[in-house]
């Protein structure tokens, strides 16, 4: 049976240059917002609390660059013998373990959290 409605919206652009711009703009979003918060750590008035929010906000725009470099070296470096123990995955626990714990204050359910 066939049903004429749509069924799915789509926040696509109309045409393909504006997809480009749009593509562009998320590939490169959190680089482009970095000289603002550049600008906005040295603005005043200083509370104590703004260091900390300049780090956690620094880490979440330029993860996702940092990210695609080092899965670039990962998979171009040669890993030697030594390094590919268990030190690997005992590095990267406090990482995930810190994620989990952000999720969860954020109120996303234990399902979403195993999912990501």
């Amino acid at each position: 049976m066939n049903y004429p409605e749509r069924l799915a919206y789509s926040a696509t652009p109309p045409d393909f240059g504006s997809l480009l711009v749009q593509r562009r703009r998320w590939a490169h979003g959190g680089l482009l917002v970095l000289p603002k918060l550049w600008r906005y750590a040295r603005s005043r008035p200083f509370r104590v609390r703004k260091p900390f929010e300049i780090l956690v906000r620094a880490h979440y725009l330029g993860s996702i660059c940092g990210s695609s470099i080092g899965l670039f070296l990962l998979l171009f470096v040669p890993i030697e013998e030594g390094l590919g123990s268990a030190w690997l995955p005992l590095t990267a626990a406090p990482y995930f373990l810190l994620f989990w714990r952000v999720l969860l204050q954020a109120g996303d359910p234990i399902g979403d959290t195993l999912r990501v």
